[in-house]
Order: structure tokens, then C-alpha cells, then sequence
């Protein structure tokens, strides 16, 4: 949840209890794997991808970074028009 917050700036904060259901879920259908900290406690719980995990990273990347350029390329379009505007340039 740190990462993600780290990744984005703190604009994306994820609840724990969003998460954990969802590592949960991703666990269930082997696309990652958790391992306790200290085993013979229940301590922080590390995961990572499983191999189906890692194929399924890969194809989900496939579909969104074509989408994720068009977003970046709205986004700086929106800022170009605002950078305009607050510099006087008013209204096409």
C-alpha cells in the first residue's frame, strides 16, 4: 500500500480493507503467492507473482498502456489549454 501511495504521489491512497480481500482473491486463482515474515507467527506477509501472475502482468500491460497513452496525451492537452489560459491567452 506504501508503494502505491509512493507511485502516485499519495493521490491514490488504498484501504487495507480493499486490499487484503484482494490479495486474497489473487492468491486464490495462483497469480501471486504470500509468505509470513516470521512463519511461526503471523507478521507481515510478502507476496509476489507466480509465473501465471507474471503472463497475466504482461497482458493486462498490453491492454492499458495503448490506453494509458491516449490518457496522458488528454491530460497534457488539458494542461497545455489551462497553461493558456492562465497566461491571457483567453478563449479560441
Amino acid at each position: 500500500m506504501d508503494r502505491i501511495r509512493d507511485l502516485t504521489g499519495g493521490l491514490v491512497v488504498v484501504n487495507p480493507n480493499t486490499m487484503y480481500p484482494l490479495l486474497r482473491s489473487l492468491e486464490a486463482r495462483a497469480l501471486i503467492e504470500g509468505k509470513w515474515e516470521h512463519p511461526e507467527r503471523r507478521s507481515r506477509r510478502f507476496y509476489a507473482l507466480t509465473p501465471d501472475g507474471e503472463a497475466e502482468l504482461e497482458r493486462l500491460a498490453e491492454a492499458l498502456l495503448p490506453r494509458l497513452a491516449k490518457v496522458v496525451a488528454s491530460v497534457e492537452k488539458i494542461r497545455g489549454e489551462l497553461d493558456r489560459r492562465l497566461r491571457g491567452g483567453g478563449r479560441r
